[in-house]
């Protein structure tokens, strides 16, 4: 689960994912950063890995999918596209240092080369399980869930297009230590 987070997060962030070759694996350097001067396993791919871990491997492809198709992901400026949530919709308490979660929309009306859909992001780092009130999307649409690393293969994440209605409009339960996103459509 904490592979498909991170890889969550880097595929809906700004700017260039920075994702290693076998990342979409589980391939390992076992904490090494310098395995670029290694000639050893440390630096090896271990192509074996793509059929134990092929699961990842899809959830990986997906997101890459995703990132493709929805041009807000990939705005060459920093504009006023995102708002900040919590568990409450439109506020963030900043101040406290305890805060475990942290949830963020993308405005697809403000998407360099035309509009897109608005893209919801709700990360839960707490060992429970917290309820995020979800903003009200554009008029017209519904929020969607794309992918929830809380959930096993192969309902943690859908296709671009078959992304499924969420139930509760109004909120979604996030699982502990997990990262769900969700798209208005």
């Amino acid at each position: 689960k904490l592979i498909k987070n991170a890889l969550s997060i880097m595929l809906v962030s700004q700017g260039i994912p920075m994702i290693l070759a076998g990342d979409e694996m589980g391939n390992t350097q076992y904490g090494n950063n310098n395995a670029y001067c290694q000639d050893n396993t440390i630096s090896w791919l271990n192509w074996d890995n793509l059929k134990k871990n092929e699961d990842l491997f899809n959830f990986t492809k997906h997101l890459i999918e995703f990132r493709k198709t929805h041009s807000i992901l990939r705005n060459s400026e920093f504009r006023d596209i995102f708002s900040w949530h919590s568990t409450r919709a439109w506020f963030v308490d900043w101040s406290d240092p305890e805060n475990r979660t942290l949830a963020f929309m993308l405005d697809g009306s403000k998407a360099v080369g035309g509009p897109d859909n608005n893209i919801y992001v709700a990360m839960n780092m707490h060992w429970e399980m917290h309820g995020f009130q979800l903003p009200w999307p554009p008029e017209g649409t519904a929020w969607h869930i794309f992918s929830n690393t809380d959930q096993a293969p192969p309902t943690d994440i859908w296709g671009c297009g078959n992304e499924k209605p969420l139930d509760n409009q109004g909120e979604v339960l996030v699982g502990p230590r997990s990262v769900v996103i969700l798209i208005a459509r």
